[in-house]
Parts: structure tokens; sequence; C-alpha cells
């Protein structure tokens, strides 16, 4: 049985869910539609200081980075192999790796796998 079944709500119910004003969902339908080798705001709350995007890129794709380092930058990759592209040097990192940028921007992200790459890019915001 379903999760959704065993506590007597419906999907849109469980998925849906309250939270109080202390925490917020950036929940986004059809990412399979995503254009791929693109930045997509998954979260852009400037009150609370935090943006993040999900970068889609196909195969041997480059995406430069949409907006100017303002603050700590943080790059996860969720599926793929990703080469960030800094002032500084072009690290590697496989799906679960992340890289923090406290001080330099990230001037973009290039899928040097076989296969389609996500990251997700939050931003803090100063």
């Amino acid at each position: 049985m379903a999760l959704s079944g065993r506590l007597n709500v419906t999907l849109d119910e469980l998925l849906g869910g309250e939270v109080t004003p202390d925490y917020r969902i950036g929940r986004r339908h059809g990412l399979a539609d995503t254009r791929r080798g693109s930045v997509l705001p998954l979260l852009d709350d400037a009150e609370a200081g935090l943006r993040a995007y999900l970068i889609s890129m196909p195969r041997s794709a480059t995406v430069e980075a949409p907006f100017a380092h303002k603050g700590t930058e943080l790059v996860g990759v969720v599926n793929g192999l990703v080469q960030v592209l800094l002032g500084s040097g072009r690290p590697v990192l496989r799906r679960g790796e992340t890289l923090l940028a406290s001080r330099r921007g990230i001037d973009g992200w290039r899928n040097v796998g076989d296969a389609d790459a996500q990251c997700i890019c939050p931003l803090a915001q100063r």
C-alpha cells in the first residue's frame, strides 16, 4: 500500500503539506520538460537571502553562470560528471560531490561525462 493510502490522504495532499513560516518549499512541476543547457530557478527568495538553481546540461554542453558573485556559492552535482569553471581552476565533480566558493564566484559549468548532467547551485545573497 502506498504511503498516501496508509496515511489516508491523497498524494496531492501529502506533497502539498503545510509548513510553518519558518520553512519554505521550492516545489517545481514538470522538471522533465526543462530545457537542456539551462539554469532554472528552484527557489528565489530575496527576503530569506537564498536562491537555488538547477543547472541542466546535455553531453558536452557548457553553461555560463547567469548571475554575478554576491556571496558564498555552493555547487552540488545531482547526476553526471561536471567540470566547475572557476577563475583559478577547473575541478571535476561527480554525483554527490560539492564545491564551496566563498571568495570568488563560479563562472560556469561544463558536462564532461557521457550522459546528461545536473547540478544544484544555492546562492547566499548578501
